[in-house]
């Protein structure tokens, strides 16, 4: 840790120099390396500041978990939206109620898969289910994943 803080202080040391600027590309490797030192620093990943391509998959729980699938889905859709970064769809499986049997869509922006990458794995809801006549408590899945960067779908 401290050979990269030290590191760090000879590049920004070397950034205030006059003539830092008269080789642009020789520049602009000392700021990425600052920033990658930084980040490195922190414990931030390589692949923590790229796009990312969410998957949600309807579980266990017939209709109750697809309606639960778009649920997570319009969550991720709004979150995506607030933070201003862009979602495409790519695929997506829906049932005759609106619900996704699985969903696909690449989101692309800044720090993207930093920030939702700690969403993977398998969500749970329980709730009185409107597609139960008895009214009774329903328990539904969904898997959540979250990949690096972009997806390539073969058909």
């Amino acid at each position: 840790m401290e050979d990269i803080k030290e590191k760090i202080v000879e590049l920004e040391k070397e950034m205030i120099l006059p003539d830092f600027w008269s080789n642009k590309s020789k520049a602009q490797a000392v700021i990425k390396e600052i920033a990658q030192l930084k980040d490195k620093l922190e414990g931030v990943g390589k692949y923590d500041k790229g796009d990312a391509v969410l998957s949600i998959l309807a579980g266990a729980g017939g209709d109750d978990a697809e309606d639960f699938a778009q649920m997570l889905f319009g969550m991720y859709e709004k979150f995506v939206q607030k933070k201003g970064w862009t979602m495409s769809v790519l695929h997506k499986n829906e049932n005759d109620h609106g619900g996704y049997r699985n969903i696909t869509a690449e989101i692309s922006g800044k720090n993207i898969y930093g920030t939702l990458k700690n969403e993977s794995g398998v969500h749970r809801l329980v709730r009185l289910s409107p597609f139960n006549s008895k009214s009774q408590r329903h328990t539904s899945f969904a898997l959540v994943e979250i990949f690096v960067g972009r997806l390539l779908i073969f058909l």
